[in-house]
């Protein structure tokens, strides 16, 4: 039987554990909090661009004004976007997110070449045989600056009508116990409606 000592250097061990990992929590609800700001305040940024584009897109006339980036033509190739973690242990995010390609992939008429940012997309695609064209390593902060290769290279390629399509997969943020994996047209710049119909 443990002796009295024994037993209270037990429970101070114990209870420095507790004080530590009680430490640890904090410090990950302020980061999680962070985090959700920072989404919320991106995705009020992105559904206000999104309707400056849907009502760019509807009220131009093609025919009169030569924008290349609304130009809509016989899609004979894509580039997917794909979005995904750069580490694993993130539940059925990285999985649900790699059904979503997959399928789309599938059931695409048209062939898709994939640009892709973060190591665990690029790896499931590579193992199945399929072409990436180049893969982009984002760290947990983005910066503006780290997205313009991104952007350059989908817009570039566009315009040279390497692609005629650029969509975008990647898991939207809904909860922090959910979210849901989404496919969306990014060129040729059309309303919201068409976009959601061009992801399904």
């Amino acid at each position: 039987m443990p002796s009295t000592k024994e037993l209270r250097a037990r429970i101070r061990s114990v209870t420095n554990t507790a004080k530590v990992t009680g430490a640890m929590q904090l410090i990950a609800a302020s980061k999680m909090r962070r985090a959700q700001e920072q989404v919320s305040k991106g995705k009020e940024y992105s559904k206000t661009l999104n309707k400056l584009l849907s009502t760019l897109s509807s009220s131009v006339d093609s025919t009169e004004v030569n924008i290349p980036l609304l130009e809509k033509r016989e899609v004979k190739n894509k580039l997917l976007i794909m979005i995904t973690p750069e580490r694993g242990l993130a539940g059925a995010l990285i999985g649900n997110i790699n059904r979503k390609v997959i399928g789309s992939i599938n059931n695409s008429k048209e062939p898709y070449k994939v640009l892709s940012i973060g190591k665990k997309g690029s790896r499931f695609l590579a193992s199945r045989g399929f072409e990436i064209i180049d893969q982009i390593v984002i760290n947990d902060r983005p910066e503006l600056s780290d997205t313009l290769n991104v952007s350059e290279l989908a817009i570039d390629g566009f315009i040279k009508e390497n692609w005629d399509q650029v969509d975008i997969a990647f898991s939207e943020y809904i909860s922090t116990t959910s979210q849901k994996p989404t496919l969306r047209t990014l060129l040729p710049i059309t309303s919201d409606e068409e976009s959601d119909v061009n992801s399904n």
